[in-house]
């Protein structure tokens, strides 16, 4: 709660214990609910779309479990990370990822759609053609670096590519769905409305 400090009225000793990690690998602890159809306003990632603040919103959720103790889909997670980063840099998310991720990749094209307060929709907001999905795939494989140039810090491919939660089939590591076996074999970015990308080894990274 410390990070959003104009929504310091709802902060609680269960909230106050939520960490980045918690949110990168979906353990917030809060209550969400994303697996009604996302046409009903009841969803949760609808509903935090259509709220007047969308921060507030994903905070003000009832905590269900301690943070960092079970595994909870939550769009309102990747729209949280999102807001840190933008705060962080000083730059909105897609600004951001274009000037450090896309535009070094090569990717001409990309689009977020935005929400009714006119800022980007960090969870299931950004549209990329299938090539360049595929760059981001390839990004995996070659631990961070493209063309020469490290894009990402390759300990930071390591720890995302690490499972940090189980879920009722799958692992999960930084927002990335990670095969069920001991040692992941696979990572796969899983997008709204059916989209698919799968990275099968070899990539660097310690079990």
């Amino acid at each position: 709660m410390a990070a959003f400090p104009e929504h310091a009225d709802l902060s609680t000793p269960e909230r106050d214990a939520i960490t980045i990690a918690d949110a990168l690998t979906m353990r917030m602890g809060s209550a969400w609910d994303e697996n009604l159809p996302y046409t009903d306003p009841a969803n949760s990632e609808i509903a935090m779309e259509r709220a007047a603040d969308r921060i507030r919103f994903i905070l003000e959720q009832p905590m269900e479990n301690a943070p960092g103790t079970a595994f909870n889909y939550s769009g309102g997670a990747t729209t949280l990370l999102a807001e840190l980063i933008a705060r962080g840099s000083g730059q909105p998310i897609d600004v951001y990822a274009r000037e450090r991720l896309f535009d070094p990749l090569g990717l001409a094209r990309s689009e977020w759609v935005r929400g009714i307060d006119g800022r980007p929709s960090a969870a299931s907001g950004l549209r990329l053609t299938a090539a360049g999905l595929a760059r981001i795939g390839q990004l995996i494989v070659t631990n961070g670096s493209h063309n020469g140039q490290q894009i990402v810090p390759a300990d930071w491919i390591t720890a995302m590519l690490t499972p940090h939660a189980t879920t009722s089939q799958l692992r999960y590591g930084y927002h990335w769905w990670l095969s069920p076996q001991d040692a992941p074999t696979w990572a796969a970015a899983m997008g709204n409305g059916g989209q698919r990308m799968t990275v099968v080894k070899p990539w660097a990274w310690s079990p």
